[in-house]
């Protein structure tokens, strides 16, 4: 719950315009928080149904993989900072933060939906319906960022 606040705290000050600066230190204490929120939350789940809390959390976990990942095959200092998360090459075509925002959160209730509907199912499904999750998810991400990457808008944004 105080995490809840304590999160929620920071948004007046950064919808629908930036204001504080969270950086990698600030998100990465949040992810790491939210894997401890995880783990302590799994063995009630049980660890084959558990898989459903990363649903949540995919649209960070794809696009934070799959963008340091491209950065390293491309021989890049992954370490370094940089602006080539989706999110960030999205505000830069000329969409709003809160636009960018708002699909962000879209994707995330989604998945948060998805998420209380198979938690209780068997673990099999549990576990199938997280990876099909992810493999839509991933798929998304290489066309949006194909996309974003050429120049063009999404369909979305059209």
């Amino acid at each position: 719950m105080a995490f809840g606040v304590a999160v929620a705290g920071f948004l007046p000050f950064n919808f629908p315009r930036a204001r504080i600066f969270l950086g990698d230190v600030g998100s990465g204490t949040l992810g790491y928080a939210l894997a401890a929120l995880g783990s302590i939350a799994a063995p009630e789940l049980g660890w084959r149904s558990a898989v459903v809390l990363l649903l949540p959390l995919s649209a960070f976990l794809v696009d934070a993989s799959l963008t340091l990942a491209g950065r390293m095959l491309a021989g890049e200092r992954w370490w370094q900072p940089h602006t080539s998360h989706v999110y960030q090459s999205w505000v830069k075509t000329g969409r709003s933060h809160a636009f960018v925002t708002s699909g962000y959160v879209a994707f995330s209730l989604a998945a948060i939906i998805i998420a209380f509907s198979i938690g209780e199912a068997s673990p099999w499904l549990a576990s199938g319906g997280t990876v099909l999750w992810f493999a839509g998810a991933v798929l998304g991400w290489l066309q949006l960022h194909r996309r974003l990457s050429s120049g063009k808008r999404t369909e979305e944004e059209a």
